[in-house]
């Protein structure tokens, strides 16, 4: 048995406790070193996600770092984790290899979680959607959340005002 936390009724706050070792499903075992809590974590217990909910209990989150069995570092996230079927908020999970993306062994967690879902919502929109350049002029509604300091900073890096 592991601790994880799990989303035992829609609407409510997350339960610790213990789960079957590992949960998932897949080929990759990863030791869970720290997780980011989303907003689509925040949806998707409240039944709220366009995506869907997995079915009742489940453990939450949809991104995560560790290191698998071979001890790699990687960055867990990727189709339906979270989602459609367990998260990664446990000590141990289990994910399919191409939800199991490696990170420099020497990055921090933190970092490695910033640059995830919320880096990536920050910095694609800038630096690939719109391809901002030197001299652009750019205005970040919510520059004060992750995201839109992610973009705030992905915009100073291409050069915009």
């Amino acid at each position: 048995m592991i601790r994880a936390a799990r989303v035992v009724e829609s609407g409510r706050p997350p339960q610790l406790g213990d789960v079957a070792e590992p949960p998932g499903e897949g080929d990759v075992v990863v030791d869970v070193s720290a997780f980011a809590l989303n907003p689509i974590d925040v949806n998707v217990a409240l039944g709220r996600f366009y995506g869907g909910t997995p079915p009742l209990p489940y453990v939450a989150g949809v991104e995560a770092v560790g290191r698998d069995e071979s001890g790699r570092r990687v960055y867990l996230n990727g189709p339906g984790i979270g989602i459609a079927r367990d998260g990664v908020w446990a000590e141990r999970v289990r994910v399919p290899a191409a939800a199991a993306h490696e990170i420099p062994a020497d990055a921090p967690d933190e970092v490695a979680l910033a640059c995830g879902v919320a880096g990536l919502a920050g910095w694609i929109p800038i630096t690939w959607r719109l391809d901002v350049r030197a001299d652009d002029r750019v205005l970040v509604l919510g520059a004060t959340g992750s995201v839109g300091r992610v973009a705030v900073q992905a915009a100073r890096l291409r050069g915009a005002h």
